[in-house]
């Protein structure tokens, strides 16, 4: 298994800036990657980097344990915050909660898909498995 120091100076950096929020290029650029490369870079790094992506992995679990918050509580939270919604009568916070648990088993993945178009940014959010426009 891969160890933390067969990582470069620069991935050990990537991982710790990715930590922070789950940014791939935030975390590439902070790590000295350059801008214009930083989204592309950051793929690679998460994708086809072994080191990189067991080290993250590492962290992660050192994260869970300090934290002891694991997908159960997160669960469990959720329920608590639909009772309360449905307590309280309140219809957006009982589908924001409904809409959690669903991520949380996986059965709604929320996709970004970021263009470039001139000197702005277009980005379009969804939550269904067919391409935005």
């Amino acid at each position: 298994m891969p160890r933390r120091n067969q990582l470069t100076p620069k991935q050990q950096l990537f991982i710790a800036e990715y930590l922070k929020d789950n940014n791939g290029a935030r975390a590439a650029e902070a790590a000295g990657y350059s801008k214009q490369n930083a989204r592309s870079q950051a793929y690679q790094l998460l994708n086809h980097q072994p080191a990189v992506i067991t080290a993250l992995e590492e962290e992660r679990k050192k994260l869970q344990v300090a934290t002891q918050y694991n997908a159960e509580r997160a669960m469990a939270e959720a329920e608590d915050a639909m009772t309360f919604a449905l307590q309280t009568e309140n219809a957006n916070a009982y589908v924001k909660a409904v809409e959690l648990r669903a991520k949380l088993t996986g059965l709604m993945i929320e996709r970004h898909d970021v263009r470039q178009a001139g000197s702005f940014q277009i980005q379009i959010f969804g939550i269904d498995g067919e391409k935005q426009k």
